[in-house]
């Protein structure tokens, strides 16, 4: 009998985990563009950017775009697994440090239309949501 409580309890763990982050989407709708504002306490002038699709997450530095796996739920993040293209620029340096302080991310939180990645020593990473146009009927 204990035996079978055990299993139960492991089997609806299991299924709680493997179900999608709701969470996440309503306060970070997929396909949003979140541009990169601050990294390390540091005003940004390059190009970087972050996306969030399902268990995805994609964007591009000023030199190359990138896509990683991120599969924990808000408000936790660990961005795994990331493969990037290889273009070289002058901004190379700027983009390594991008990309450092995305693996370096543990938590994130979202509040309107701002973005904070940070870990246990604070904010990395400040972001502000891109105003996408939307098409409107002529």
């Amino acid at each position: 009998m204990c035996f079978m409580r055990v299993l139960i309890i492991c089997a609806s763990v299991l299924l709680m985990s493997c179900q999608q982050d709701k969470t996440l989407e309503m306060l970070i709708p997929p396909g949003t563009i979140w541009q990169l504002n601050t990294l390390n306490g540091n005003n940004v002038s390059s190009e970087a950017t972050l996306t969030f699709a399902a268990a995805r997450v994609s964007g591009r530095g000023p030199c190359n775009t990138f896509s990683a796996q991120q599969n924990l739920p808000y408000p936790w993040i660990e961005i795994e697994l990331m493969i990037a293209s290889r273009r070289a620029c002058s901004e190379l340096s700027f983009e390594r440090d991008y990309f450092q302080a995305l693996h370096q991310a543990t938590l994130m939180e979202a509040l309107g239309n701002v973005l904070i990645l940070s870990n246990d020593d604070g904010p990395i990473l400040v972001f502000n949501r891109v105003e996408q146009n939307v098409p409107t009927d002529p």
